[in-house]
This record gives C-alpha cells, structure tokens and sequence, in this order.
C-alpha cells in the first residue's frame, strides 16, 4: 500500500458489494443491505447505529455509529463505483470479495483509485480566453456554436494522462489533468490543470499552457511538484507533428491547503495565441 492521507470519514476504493443481508435493529434505527453485511462481519468494530441510513445529493449513502470505541464512526457507500465501508475515523474497513480489510486512514491499497479522479470528467475548469471563464465538462466535454459560423468548438478531457497525488500537502490526493481546446480551426491548444481535494470535490487550483497540437505522455507528481513528459516542436517541425520530446515543470503555483478560497490563476505565456477562441 501507499502512504496517502485521506480525510476522516471520506472514504475512496473499489468494493462490489453483496446481495442484501438481513436488517439489524438496534435502538430505534437499523442497518440494511450492504451495510447490514459489513457491520454483520465486524460487529465489534462498527457498533450500534445512531442514525438510519440516508443519502446525499448524488445517492452517496452514510450512516453514523458508536464504533467499538463509543467515540463514533461512519458506514459510507458510494454510488459511483458501488463501494462500501467503514471509518472510526483513524483506521477504514473495506468489504471485498473474499471478506474485509482494513488500513489506516493515512494509507491506501495499490487498487484503490483516486476518488477525485473520476469526478473530473464533470467538473468546471477556468481558462483564458479573452477574459478568464468558467467552463463545466458534461462527461469529459464541453461543445458550443459559435455566431455567425456556427464553428463548433470543444474543450476535451483527455482522460489517459490524468495523475493523481498529493499537490498541496494536505495528504489528500489531489489531480493534474489535461485539457484539449478546439475553436473551430486546425489548432488544438493543450492546457495542463491542477485540481485539488476539497471535501471530496474538485476545485482548480491552477492551469498552464502546454502548446498548441502538442502531445503529451505523461504527468508525474512528486513531492507536491507536477512535471510534464511532452513532445513539442522542435525548430523545423510543422505544426501538424512535433518530434522534440521534453520532460519540465509544470508551472504552477499551488495554494496553502489551509486557504479555503477561491484561489487566482495569473495570465501565462501562449495565452494570448487563444484569446477568445470559445467566444462568449
């Protein structure tokens, strides 16, 4: 497993759970379903209910306890990846296939994915277009038409170079994704965006122009810095095929995980060759 903090009782890993295990009744509430079966397999760890189930905005369910300690604990399952377990807000029990595992709070197993990884496909990004804008991704895009051509442009999550890791220092995992932005020519302007972990949901913290038409291999996140393994143009290259491979700093500036704010993202080199390219 690999060291990487996660916030008590927000929970991310894979589990397919089981078919429903019988209702446990205990002081007016009761346990059902998938969290009947993981509280049925660790009685003593996930205690007595002090809630009945309920669910949030997006159908996540929770459900709080005593824990085996009295102090409070968390059943939590996500509808997403179809994932259950439990918290004491210290150590996660896991429901898998084979039963149930657990680690503390500050580890993760190498098969856990990245909670906010998934979640980048629908999320709002800022790019500089003419004014800084705000764009939302529906499933990994965002289209529109542009008066009076009607040119469709797009911004395109390219999803096989996203990179997950802690940028901010609060043992999170935080995202470094890729944008690809098309306004109704040949260019195809490449931005890399930093995403932080804010309670479960992706903010941007940050973005960078890569170039336009190139490609990039990979993100690396070490020790809070991104870099970039791309290939650009080299002197002599044509717009249509870069051949010069590069590995540099991603350059941008991470805020203190403290700030809770909307943080500025300051005008960089190569904006200006896409200004207003998405209209209004």
């Amino acid at each position: 497993m690999r060291a990487l903090g996660l916030v008590a009782f927000l929970l991310s890993a894979i589990l397919p759970v089981t078919a429903a295990a019988a209702p446990m009744h205990a002081g007016g509430c009761e346990f059902r379903q998938g969290f009947a079966a993981l509280r049925a397999a660790i009685p003593d760890v996930v205690g007595e209910c002090l809630t009945a189930e309920h669910h949030d905005e997006v159908g996540n369910a929770r459900q709080e306890t005593t824990g085996w300690h009295g102090k409070g604990g968390l059943l939590y399952w996500r509808k997403a990846d179809n994932w259950t377990g439990f918290t004491d807000g210290y150590r996660t029990w896991i429901a898998v296939r084979d039963g149930v595992v657990s680690r503390l709070n500050t580890e993760r197993f190498d098969w856990e994915p990245d909670r906010l990884v998934p979640r980048l496909r629908d999320a709002e990004y800022r790019l500089p277009f003419g004014i800084e804008k705000t764009y939302r991704l529906v499933g990994g895009r965002y289209e529109s038409r542009q008066l009076p051509f009607h040119l469709r442009t797009y911004i395109q999550l390219v999803e096989s170079v996203t990179e997950s890791g802690d940028l901010d220092g609060d043992g999170t995992p935080d995202a470094v994704g890729l944008l690809a932005v098309n306004g109704g020519g040949s260019g195809v302007f490449m931005f890399a965006v930093a995403m932080l972990d804010r309670d479960g949901q992706p903010v941007q913290a940050g973005y960078e122009f890569l170039g336009d038409r190139v490609s990039v291999n990979r993100f690396i996140i070490s020790n809070g810095r991104i870099t970039v393994d791309m290939v650009t143009h080299g002197p002599n290259d044509p717009m249509c095929c870069p051949t010069q491979r590069i590995v540099r700093p991603v350059n941008i500036r991470i805020p203190d995980p403290d700030a809770r704010r909307t943080w500025p993202t300051g005008r960089v080199s190569g904006d200006g060759i896409v200004e207003g390219i998405l209209g209004g």
